[in-house]
């Protein structure tokens, strides 16, 4: 519901209730990446499906984002030449009806409203371990690993978004850059990566090497602006990047499942969202003072320490002993 009346406040044209959907909006994006993804993972368990299916859950997900994504920039293309610019607000607030709908159906739930047990001792046990409990100041280190990975990764991501527009312009031959053919093929990679997740997540390469593999990729293709000016070369630089979107996001959202309390789910992703936060204001704030390549350099750092964190979790053995390793917070 916030979404649609953000939409709608949209076509005002006073500059305070423009501030104020503005501020839904942040609202509403924290609850975007914190509550479908905790109503999930317990529904999941609730309804007794098995663990490692939610991996494959997250990855028709991911697909289906990219996909969903390439259609609405079409869709929004046609709003706004028939409504004008604000076309693709009104169009935006029926989709989020039609989503509503189906959100209204669904059943309510809450982290600690049951508790089922894995058969297995051995996994109940890891489970329980290596989760921790926040109340008490405790949480897993990997727990703490994971969090920071992702919220570093993401922090990157947004910072991406603000400059690849820019970069590419700049960097094309005839300086006219088609950006929504650029923007749609973004999508269809992050589709891609959410399908590549799928196929080597159930083959032979776990979550937590998978998560190194793509995170140090994505370092890698963000450094590609900053040592070449070739149109082509950035470009298949930010495709790599967009297919490491594709990859990490159901791959850190089924460790998710692993490592953070089940019983506080969504409390602990909330507050891994604040560091992504705070980078993108560092990173969308110094774009009036560093260069686009600077900010590149930057993010690149930003995800190998990413990628260090990942090679932490990547440490975790496969079957993992019950003893549990915590992190008390100084």
């Amino acid at each position: 519901m916030d979404d649609i009346i953000i939409n709608i406040l949209e076509g005002v044209p006073n500059m305070t209730i423009l501030l104020i959907g503005r501020v839904l909006g942040g609202i509403s994006t924290s609850l975007l990446f914190s509550a479908f993804e905790s109503w999930m993972v317990t529904e999941h368990r609730a309804q007794g499906f098995a663990e490692n299916q939610l991996g494959k859950t997250f990855a028709i997900a991911s697909e289906i984002n990219g996909i969903v994504a390439v259609v609405a920039g079409l869709v929004a293309q046609v709003a706004a030449d028939t409504f004008g610019e604000i076309g693709p607000f009104r169009a935006a607030v029926a989709v989020t009806a039609v989503a509503a709908a189906f959100v209204f159906a669904w059943t309510e739930n809450y982290g600690s409203s049951f508790k089922k047990v894995d058969p297995t001792p051995e996994k109940n046990a890891h489970s329980e371990g290596r989760q921790g409990n926040i109340d008490s100041g405790v949480l897993a280190m990997d727990a703490y690993a994971l969090g920071l990975c992702y919220s570093l990764f993401e922090g990157a991501m947004y910072v991406f978004v603000f400059l690849w527009y820019p970069t590419l312009e700049v960097s094309v031959p005839d300086g006219i850059l088609p950006s929504g053919l650029v923007f749609s093929s973004f999508m269809l990679c992050i589709a891609i990566g959410g399908k590549l997740f799928d196929l080597v997540d159930a083959t032979f390469l776990r979550e937590e090497a998978f998560l190194l593999v793509a995170t140090a990729a994505a370092a890698a293709s963000l450094l590609v602006p900053t040592v070449t000016d070739n149109y082509r070369y950035i470009l298949v630089g930010f495709l790599m990047f967009e297919v490491c979107v594709g990859v990490i996001s159901p791959c850190c959202a089924t460790l998710r499942s692993k490592y953070f309390p089940k019983d506080q789910f969504s409390t602990t992703l909330s507050l891994f969202r604040m560091p992504t936060n705070m980078l993108v204001v560092l990173g969308t704030g110094g774009a009036s003072y560093l260069t686009n390549n600077q900010l590149f350099l930057g993010c690149a750092a930003v995800l190998i320490v990413a990628t260090g964190c990942a090679a932490k979790l990547a440490q975790t053995p496969s079957t993992p002993p019950t003893s549990t390793q915590k992190l008390k917070e100084q």
